[in-house]
């Protein structure tokens, strides 16, 4: 089976990461002997953002790891158990292992996790599950049992796991919905019969809709009767929306070229950003740098300052052409979707592309990213599906003596049908993600096994956009005017 840092060994996946500390070092090698390799790459992910949550170690990346075999003169092949792993731990100066084992009987899962001294092969810290688990419990607890392995007496002030909770993200443990054959659409509102929409935006339950004809409409989720005309102005043509994260700012691109920028309190005259050459593909916020990202299709950039109104700069990216972009790791970088079927990875910070992708000839059209900015998922108008994440730094930085550089990798294709897609929404606790089509049917996918789970369908209706609004809700809007509301439960 073709993998990479994925081993089989006598029918168990090997599979080892590696952190190296600002003060010390910790490898952690995961092992199974049911688990795939995407879904091992969903656990590890998980339990890199826990070790992160320490404040204590400087994470490098499993692609990372290729770089070092090189560098100490090691085959991937060579590390295939877990003696391998405590001999190459010892060369790159790693002290301690963090062993993770999941074991299935009976689809219920057995988690174990012990932390070894490398030179001693003493063990300092242990933890096991009192009792299995299903597979998506297993995942959702991997905070508490981290905390658990590194502080058992968490009583104690001093070893309380600060943050432990997810309190921005929380997984739910149960899933009701799940394996649901079809999802039944709720009639939310309808803006006008004889009104195409463009897309839509939601933040703190107020739905922000762009129409033609220049029209800007807002409601409330909880109260979607009371529909508000903001702003209209019918020799612009908007062809997206988005409001920023905090709810200060909306903005809107234009097939003009202009983008119109607005505090969300005031929806009067705009503030205009027009230096783009050709329509605009795609407005995003990046509100710690205090900035509004444009792209258009002629493949340019401008960074403007949210508080001046000016450019900061601007950068030709792609001769070929941007359609989509999106931010990613906290901000700090973008991912762009280009004409010629490229994936960029983008540093803000050094305006420079720092890592590209292509899967070639099929052009992905739908991007959208995860709440941190690790993974993201793309959709293409033949109905396929990557996952794809990047790494955790934008910049190419140094460990140890090695150069480590940023990267895009792909997780995993998913192909349901040749129907196009139009729009992509990932659920803020990222275990779920909804699909729109251009024939009006909605697919639910689990981030984990990435099956569908749910499906509900609006006949002869073009889905243009489709929104979560919580962990359990999530609105679709059709070209013509119609926005349902659709329930997880």
């Amino acid at each position: 089976m073709k993998c990479l840092f994925y081993y089989f060994y006598f029918g168990i996946i090997l599979f080892p990461i590696f952190i190296l500390a600002k003060e010390n070092t910790i490898a952690i090698y995961l092992k199974s002997n049911e688990l795939s390799e995407e879904q091992l790459s969903v656990i590890e992910n998980r339990i890199v953002d826990c070790m992160i949550r320490l404040n204590k170690y400087k994470i490098i990346e499993r692609s990372d790891i290729d770089v070092l075999l090189n560098e100490q003169a090691f085959q991937l092949k060579e590390i295939v158990d877990e003696k391998s792993i405590v001999n190459f731990s010892k060369i790159i100066g790693v002290k301690e292992l963090l062993i993770c084992e999941v074991n299935e009987i009976s689809k219920i899962y057995y988690i174990n996790i012990r932390i070894e001294n490398v030179e001693s092969g003493q063990i300092s810290k242990s933890y096991t599950s009192p009792s299995g688990y299903r597979l998506t419990t297993v995942f959702n607890n991997i905070p508490t049992i981290i905390n658990q392995t590194f502080f058992p007496d968490s009583s104690k002030e001093e070893n309380k796991y600060e943050n432990i909770e997810y309190n921005t993200v929380t997984f739910r443990e149960t899933r009701n919905f799940v394996k649901v054959d079809t999802l039944t659409p709720n009639y939310l509102l309808t803006i006008s019969n004889k009104e195409s929409l463009i897309n839509t935006d939601i933040n703190n339950d107020l739905i922000y809709i762009s129409g033609t004809g220049g029209n800007i409409y807002q409601c409330d989720f909880q109260n979607p009767s009371q529909i508000n005309k903001i702003f209209s102005y019918p020799f612009w043509e908007f062809n997206q929306i988005v409001v920023s994260n905090s709810g200060r700012y909306f903005a809107a691109g234009s097939k003009q070229g202009t983008t119109y920028l607005w505090k969300s309190t005031y929806f009067d005259a705009p503030y205009y950003l027009d230096k783009n050459n050709s329509p605009i593909s795609g407005v995003c916020f990046l509100e710690k740098q205090s900035s509004i990202v444009t792209s258009d299709y002629s493949g340019k950039i401008i960074i403007w300052d949210l508080n001046t109104i000016v450019r900061k700069y601007e950068q030709v990216v792609s001769n070929s052409g941007i359609i989509s972009i999106s931010t990613c790791l906290n901000s700090t970088g973008l991912i762009m979707l280009c004409e010629d079927g490229n994936i960029l990875l983008y540093d803000v910070g050094n305006k420079k592309i720092s890592a590209k992708n292509s899967i070639g000839t099929v052009k992905e059209r739908v991007v959208c990213c995860g709440n941190k900015g690790v993974f993201f998922i793309t959709g293409s108008s033949d109905g396929t599906i990557h996952i794809r994440r990047t790494s955790r730094f934008v910049n190419i930085k140094k460990v140890n003596n090695t150069w480590f550089k940023p990267y895009i990798s792909l997780i995993k294709t998913i192909k349901v049908g040749n129907i196009p897609i139009t729009s992509i929404d990932i659920a803020p606790s990222e275990d779920i993600f909804v699909i729109g089509y251009i024939d009006g049917s909605i697919k639910i996918f689990d981030v984990f096994s990435f099956e569908i789970i749910a499906q509900g369908n609006i006949e002869n209706q073009e889905i243009i956009d489709v929104d979560f609004v919580n962990d359990n809700q999530f609105i679709s809007t059709s070209k013509n005017g119609e926005i349902y509301s659709w329930i997880l439960r």
